[in-house]
């Protein structure tokens, strides 16, 4: 004999407006994800419409939600954006007395080898086939910007390389923090790459390292990744200090010998 359903509404109704509904939580997820970052511009009306299979009208109804509780800016005759997902790390002031003390850039640098190196453990237990091809492509692009000296595309795919380590991971938690605090490395604010580089032979050594950690994660192994990882960062500190000893050195010679 059927069992009774319990007493009460088991099922809920499915109107039209749970298309839009839908829609909304598609965009949401990939935002939570890291699919979807600041500033990104999504589709058009009429593109999303076909790839969800809705109607226009939905899709509106879809956005307009969605900036109504902030994840998303509509411009006029424009289009529709990610909005800004987290505040600010530090206030300008903050980030000035952080560029002036050693300590605290050491700081940065002692938290990134924690995170970059759990981001790097997890990239090789979760990393997908698409992962794996993005990061293996990085490094091919960072070499051919190293044999031809182009240090600005070189530090480029550097943070570029670290972001997609991180989106690697898959953790939603650790992308939108490191998100944050690589968009303030992003202004060379804790170390000026071109300076460091000037050191003999950095930038093979940290060629080297960077494959070495791609390498580990494309291998599926999580304890080799996460010691390139942290040992990258260790190697980025030994840089970073011989560099404020430079920058001593010539303070101490200027004072002793000023500009006539």
């Amino acid at each position: 004999m059927r069992k009774k359903n319990a007493p009460g509404r088991l099922f809920d109704k499915v109107d039209n407006q749970s298309l839009s509904d839908t829609a909304v939580a598609q965009i949401e997820d990939l935002i939570l994800s890291g699919v979807l970052t600041e500033g990104d511009m999504l589709p058009g009306e009429r593109e999303l419409a076909e790839q969800m299979s809705i109607s226009r009208p939905k899709v509106r109804q879809a956005l307009q939600k969605l900036s109504e509780s902030g994840l998303v800016n509509i411009i006029a005759k424009d289009g529709a954006y990610i909005a800004k997902l987290g505040g600010d790390i530090m206030s300008p002031a903050l980030i000035a007395l952080y560029n002036r003390s050693p300590s605290a850039i050491r700081d940065n640098l002692e938290y990134r080898r924690e995170k970059e190196g759990f981001a790097a453990r997890l990239a090789a237990q979760r990393a997908t086939a698409r992962d794996r091809s993005e990061l293996r492509s990085i490094i091919e692009k960072m070499l051919k910007a190293d044999k031809e000296n182009d240090r600005e595309k070189a530090s480029e795919l550097d943070l570029e390389l670290h972001h997609s380590i991180v989106f690697s991971a898959h953790n939603r938690t650790l992308t939108h923090m490191m998100t944050g605090l690589y968009a303030l490395n992003k202004s060379s604010l804790f170390y000026n790459r071109s300076e460091v580089l000037d050191i003999s032979n950095a930038a093979g050594v940290l060629f080297q390292q960077h494959e070495q950690i791609v390498e580990a994660i494309c291998r599926s192994q999580p304890a080799q990744a996460e010691k390139a990882a942290r040992d990258h960062i260790d190697y980025v500190v030994s840089l970073v200090e011989t560099e404020f000893e430079r920058r001593f050195r010539e303070s101490i010679s200027d004072k002793k010998y000023p500009v006539p």
